[in-house]
Formats: C-alpha cells, sequence, structure tokens
C-alpha cells in the first residue's frame, strides 16, 4: 500500500494505481467507488491533451434522473513528480474548497486524484491588456 501523508480524513484514499488513460478497469473501480451509481452507459470520457506532465481524463455523467456531472481524474506520471509536491497539491486544493473555492477533491488514489471540473477558458496573451480580464 502507498502511504498519502496529510490527506484530510473527509477524502477517500484509494488503493489503485492507474496504468495509463487507457486502464479502464482501474480507471472504473476509482469511479465506481467514489460515485457507486455512476454506470458506463450514461458516462462519456474524453482525454484532455493540453497537459504537460500528467494523463487528464474528463468524465461527463448524465443519468438523465440525477444532476449532470462533469469530473476530472488526474494520473500522474513520473515527471509530474519532479515537478510538483503533490502532497502539498492536495493539502491546497482541498483548503481551498473549505474556505469556499469551487473545486473539490472527491478522491485521491496511488498515483491521481478525482475532482471537480469547472469551466473556463485559456487566455491569450495578447488579452492582458483588456480591462475585462486583466482586474
Amino acid at each position: 500500500m502507498t502511504v498519502i501523508p496529510l490527506v484530510p480524513d473527509s477524502i477517500p484514499i484509494l488503493d489503485i494505481r492507474v496504468l495509463d488513460g487507457n486502464d479502464q478497469e482501474n480507471i472504473w473501480k476509482i469511479l465506481k467507488s467514489v460515485f457507486p451509481n455512476w454506470s458506463k452507459e450514461y458516462t462519456k470520457m474524453k482525454p484532455l491533451e493540453e497537459g504537460l506532465s500528467n494523463i487528464v481524463l474528463r468524465f461527463d455523467h448524465n443519468n438523465k434522473i440525477d444532476e449532470p456531472k462533469t469530473i476530472l481524474m488526474r494520473i500522474r506520471t513520473r515527471l509530474a513528480d519532479f515537478i510538483v509536491n503533490r502532497w502539498d497539491e492536495i493539502k491546497h486544493m482541498h483548503l481551498l474548497h473549505e474556505l469556499g473555492g469551487e473545486q473539490k477533491l472527491y478522491a485521491v488514489f496511488q498515483n491521481g486524484l478525482v475532482y471537480s471540473f469547472i469551466k473556463g477558458s485559456t487566455i491569450s496573451v495578447d488579452k492582458f491588456s483588456v480591462p475585462k480580464y486583466s482586474e
């Protein structure tokens, strides 16, 4: 079992390792642990391809009964472990949510996180001087 320090008790820690973005068996073990009512039939998976050091998967769930939900699963790569202190990231993500931030951490697994999706867009450098974006 992997030791994961300083994770708040309210966040499930799953002893599951995802090999890559195609490891459907372990991906679904994690999703079913966090969202037991989810099924493949009502869940769409989309790999997000702009990350430099992680594999990020987007899941859109809509069973027409519950409110639709979009979440992200971030799978750490070895490179990412050299760039970011993941334990500090987990602690800060949870703390910001507790203080009213929108992004919620749903679970931690051996080599990644499951957390809420916040819709947004990338701002290009030329828009930094536009008051709407710079204030």
